[in-house]
């Protein structure tokens, strides 16, 4: 159990600094904390010197709230969303170098690829479907190895890439990107069906 206040705003912002990637800014973190004990957290002013106080502070759940409260007003400062940009030129799937694979093929007619690499039997099916469908004009599986990739800040503030696995043009003219996803329809209802779709309901 810490034995003063101190110890507690400087535990808790250690740990604040590490979720939101800005451990740099401990110090002004700690000042801010100090500030929401003394003078918002019970509602009117305390002393941090009081014993009971600091073992207020100190349960889990003041623990859990601070965290979370200073995490998500934190974040909204760190992260600042913009319009999504190309980071270089297109470049048509053609110009990717042929490569080894083991796995499944389709030979399919709508895609830039003489066999399209499959990672699985979900991969092949979609693949055929893709292919049999009126209304699309053409698709493919991204290879890793072309390296298209989006990225994006997961929810604890990490750097991620996402990678599609497969790219389509519709006949209206409209592109794609499309992730795989195995489901069962025993397991899904259509609501849940229609908001992995992207379908608000």
């Amino acid at each position: 159990m810490p034995q003063t206040a101190q110890e507690v705003i400087g535990y808790y912002a250690r740990r604040i600094g590490e979720q939101v990637k800005l451990p740099a800014h401990f110090a002004a973190i700690a000042v801010k904390l100090r500030e929401f004990f003394e003078e918002r957290a019970f509602k009117q002013k305390v002393d941090l010197g009081d014993p009971a106080v600091v073992r207020a502070i100190s349960t889990p759940v003041a623990r859990f709230v601070t965290e979370k409260a200073f995490t998500n007003a934190l974040a909204k400062l760190a992260i600042a969303e913009r319009e999504p940009e190309l980071l270089s030129e297109g470049r048509g799937l053609s110009s990717c170098a042929p490569f080894p694979w083991s796995g499944q093929v389709h030979a399919a007619q709508k895609t830039v690829f003489n066999l399209l690499p499959c990672d699985n039997n979900f991969e092949l099916e979609f693949s055929k479907w893709l292919d049999h469908n009126e209304e699309v004009v053409s698709f493919a599986k991204l290879p890793m190895r072309f390296g298209f990739a989006i990225e994006y800040i997961d929810d604890e503030f990490s750097l991620r890439s996402y990678y599609p696995d497969f790219v389509a043009r519709g006949s209206d003219g409209t592109l794609y990107l499309l992730r795989r996803r195995a489901w069962s329809p025993r397991r899904w209802s259509t609501r849940t069906a229609r908001r992995a779709c992207g379908v608000r309901t």
